[in-house]
């Protein structure tokens, strides 16, 4: 209990603290009253490239729909001075999305907060939470911020929150949204049409684990692996993590370069969604080890399951299980990427209000 109103504390401080903020912030970002915006909060200004992906396949994704709108890319610490500002447009002139990704519950509280500000204060607006991945905990430290989310989005008049597999589709509809449409599409990224492919003749092995909170592949079985590929097949590998802690900040010809670089190689390894999904629209055979957040396990059974150059495998499988999908992607080295039921008409819709 003590945690709980500890945590209940906090979100009500930062809420306090959030309005007056908003109060005395200075209206510096200015908009034309005639026009017409989407908006695209959280938009990544980070190095990682599965979240530019999101944020670049979103854009691209409102552009086709949206040719007349002006699309406007909004930074997590952007989000008050813009609901300052928007909040004096017509709700006509405005949509409202929020990024896709694994960013919704209470794991990520630094995009929580911001998520929360934005449905208290423009709940009268169209807003469209793109595919997410949702995952509240249930300690007595996580509770308080899924209740914290259903409040703000009950309050919300045209809010539409999708859902980017069926463990998630399920999680939205156990939080039981008064108002919100909950619905199912794809990984936004999915929709992101890549460079031009290559033939995967053998440009060596990539290699897309991860090194944060959500790894899941201890260094003993990276090691095993590596030994196998590099002393056994006498593979060249080049680590591809989608992470990057260079200088210089990633943007669209960063991803378009990284993804016709995985389309030379000849398999890729990865632990990460995003690194699944590049291999995917990139068509690179792939094995994939599942990972301690269930996103990566239900994107496959949702749509990737019938796919033949992906094989994903549990994160406590043995090399002998690691060899034998290695060994069936070799034989099998041709990709058949089948796009049936990708379909992302009710995200059109939403986003069009129809």
């Amino acid at each position: 209990m003590k945690d709980y109103i500890k945590q209940l504390v906090k979100i009500k401080q930062t809420r306090i603290h959030d309005l007056v903020e908003s109060f005395f912030c200075k209206d510096v970002v200015k908009f034309a009253k005639s026009e017409k915006y989407a908006f695209v909060f959280f938009a990544a200004d980070y190095n990682n490239l599965g979240d530019i992906a999101i944020t670049t396949a979103q854009v691209r994704f409102l552009q086709q729909i949206f040719p007349t709108y002006k699309i406007v890319c909004v930074k997590p610490s952007d989000t008050i001075r813009y609901c300052k500002s928007i909040k004096k447009l017509s709700t006509n002139n405005v949509l409202v999305t929020i990024i896709g990704g694994g960013n919704n519950g209470s794991l990520y509280e630094f995009l929580e907060r911001p998520r929360r500000f934005i449905l208290n204060e423009l709940k009268g607006y169209r807003i469209v939470s793109f595919p997410q991945t949702v995952f509240y905990g249930t300690s007595e430290r996580d509770i308080p911020y899924k209740y914290a989310f259903i409040k703000a989005a009950n309050k919300c008049s045209h809010l539409t929150v999708f859902a980017r597999e069926r463990y998630s589709l399920n999680k939205y509809r156990e939080l039981k949204l008064e108002k919100a449409k909950v619905d199912l599409v794809p990984d936004i990224v999915f929709s992101l049409v890549p460079p031009r492919l290559n033939d995967h003749s053998g440009d060596g092995i990539a290699l897309m684990l991860r090194n944060d909170i959500e790894k899941n592949v201890d260094v003993k079985h990276q090691k095993q692996i590596i030994d196998y590929l590099t002393l056994t097949k006498d593979e060249k590998i080049e680590k591809m993590d989608t992470w990057g802690d260079s200088t210089k900040l990633f943007d669209d010809k960063t991803l378009m370069n990284y993804l016709e670089k995985l389309s030379h190689k000849k398999i890729a390894i990865t632990d990460r969604l995003h690194g699944m999904i590049f291999c995917f629209i990139t068509h690179t055979p792939c094995i994939v080890i599942d990972s301690t957040n269930p996103k990566i396990l239900s994107t496959y059974e949702t749509w990737l399951r019938k796919q033949n150059f992906i094989k994903i495998i549990n994160t406590n499988a043995s090399i002998q299980e690691f060899i034998s999908a290695y060994e069936s992607l070799v034989k099998n080295i041709k990709p058949d990427a089948q796009m049936q039921g990708f379909n992302y008409l009710p995200l059109i819709e939403a986003c069009k209000g129809e």
